[in-house]
C-alpha cells in the first residue's frame, strides 16, 4: 500500500530504524523496505521534504560520564557512629 511505503520512509528518515528492523515490524522483506524508501525519498523531496540524514555526533564514553557526574553528582554521606 502507497500510504504504508510512505510511512516506513518517514519512520526511516525521522528515526533511523534499520530497513531490517522496519521489515521485521511490517512483515516483509528488507529490500522491500529499502526499495520503498528509495522510491518515496525523491518524491518527498520534490514536494519540499527535507531528505538530509541528520546525525548526531558520536558520544563518546567520557563526555557521558561526565554529563552524568555534573546533572547526578553523588549525595552527600553521613558518618557511621
Amino acid at each position: 500500500m502507497f500510504t504504508d511505503r510512505i510511512i516506513a520512509t518517514l519512520i526511516v528518515l525521522r528515526f533511523q530504524l534499520p530497513h531490517a528492523a522496519l521489515a521485521v515490524l511490517y512483515g516483509v522483506d528488507r529490500s522491500t523496505i529499502t526499495r520503498a524508501v528509495h522510491e518515496i525519498r525523491p518524491l518527498l523531496a520534490a514536494r519540499g521534504f527535507a531528505c538530509h540524514v541528520l546525525r548526531a555526533p558520536p558520544l563518546s564514553w567520557q563526555s557521558a560520564t561526565n554529563r552524568a557526574s555534573r546533572d547526578y553528582p553523588e549525595p552527600p554521606t553521613t558518618p557511621n557512629p
